[in-house]
């Protein structure tokens, strides 16, 4: 028979339990970053052969700035810790650095009518859909699909359920 770990106070549990969670929360985390990443590429860059929109957003696949950027940030204060998965837009270019035939092309991330930065913009007019009318498409959803696919299938609180038990803490 194995012998529990005795704690004294609440303080003593969460100095426990916090590197844990943390270190639980950033695996966790790499993993919704992923699964962002997969379906940007299946529901916007599209895949071909897959998915109509391929040709149309077939200028964000030559830098993939837009996949790259998709980042994870984990803190921890107190007794909660927060990942937070975002668009990191800062690391996306905004210079003509794709060169085709020995020409600099137009930034996938500039506005093609007046030349206006675009990188903040994209994530949303991606989520939510551009209404332009040289280059409009509808919303993708992607991120609201993959919020309701993990609420509903409660992949946080299975996560770490299992990670617990995994380290002998029974969860009930």
């Amino acid at each position: 028979m194995s012998v529990g770990k005795e704690f004294r106070s609440i303080a003593e549990i969460n100095r426990y339990l916090m590197p844990i969670l943390i270190e639980e929360m950033k695996k966790l985390g790499e993993e919704v970053r992923k699964a962002l990443q997969s379906e940007l590429k299946a529901k916007f860059y599209g895949r071909p052969g897959y998915h109509p929109n391929q040709q149309e957003t077939d200028w964000y696949s030559r830098t993939w700035e837009l996949l790259e950027c998709i980042s994870l940030d984990v803190k921890s204060s107190g007794n909660e810790v927060t990942a937070r998965i975002f668009y990191d837009t800062d690391k996306m270019n905004t210079s003509p650095s794709y060169i085709k035939n020995g020409v600099p092309q137009w930034s996938s991330h500039e506005s093609i009518i007046d030349g206006r930065d675009f990188r903040e913009a994209l994530p949303e007019v991606i989520e939510y859909g551009n209404p332009s009318r040289i280059y409009g498409w509808g919303a993708f959803n992607i991120v609201g699909d993959l919020t309701e696919r993990f609420s509903d299938d409660q992949i946080v609180l299975q996560w770490f359920r299992s990670a617990l038990e995994k380290r002998g803490i029974n969860c009930i």
